[in-house]
């Protein structure tokens, strides 16, 4: 089946040309590469050309992560959907793993190990201890889950894959987490920025959210 990637890019001109690198060297490649350009501020979009015509660049004024990974969304046309932040990397056999799993369980979402990338001050940098974590760039996707549950919600800056996690499952999509690392989580100072309130509160949205689906009730 044909499988898209999805890439937003928000000031990542330090780190993008590396996850771009990570995509292209899967041993199964995917047949589709969209970058959507957050509106960067930095040298993101000249970086991402110098990738030519392996990967596609989409533009917007910056809207939030969410808007991008709907934005790379619309622009594809594969059947099976994975998506990477520009900061991140997929490990050699990433992509492989994760579609195997889908096929052999006949699921609808797989989720893959994550390990973090942490970063030192001095540039140096190591990876932390396997996690299971439901990431954006540790999923794979068939396409219909989001035909009929739709997008990630716009109105989270963050938490917008657990939300739209749990929105599939309330939909009777089948979910499968494997134990491979599929994922470094790249830890740095420019995404440590996100104020926790902020994301304390999205992720107790999503958690009420979640209850009152539950319960039949409708929520905001």
């Amino acid at each position: 089946m044909r499988l898209s990637v999805v890439v937003p890019c928000f000031n990542a001109e330090r780190f993008v040309g590396d996850a771009l690198a990570s995509i292209l060297s899967q041993s199964r490649p995917p047949d589709q590469i969209v970058i959507v350009d957050d509106g960067s501020t930095d040298g993101s979009v000249a970086r991402i050309a110098g990738f030519g015509d392996r990967v596609r660049l989409v533009r917007q004024a910056n809207r939030g992560a969410a808007a991008a990974r709907n934005a790379g969304l619309a622009a594809t046309d594969g059947a099976l959907v994975a998506f990477l932040d520009a900061d991140d990397l997929w490990p050699p056999g990433s992509l492989a793993r994760r579609l195997a799993a889908l096929d052999q369980a006949d699921a609808d979402i797989v989720f893959g190990a994550v390990r973090a990338l942490l970063e030192s001050p001095s540039g140096a940098a190591r990876l932390g201890p396997p996690m299971q974590g439901r990431l954006a760039g540790s999923m794979v996707v068939r396409r219909r889950v989001f035909d009929r549950v739709g997008a990630f919600d716009e109105t989270l800056a963050s938490a917008e894959v657990v939300d739209f996690g749990a929105r599939a499952q309330a939909a009777g999509f089948a979910h499968l987490s494997i134990g491979d690392v599929v994922l470094h989580r790249r830890v740095h100072g420019d995404n440590l920025m996100l104020h926790h309130g902020e994301a304390s509160a999205d992720a107790l949205r999503v958690l009420r959210r979640s209850i009152e689906r539950k319960r039949g009730r409708s929520f905001a």
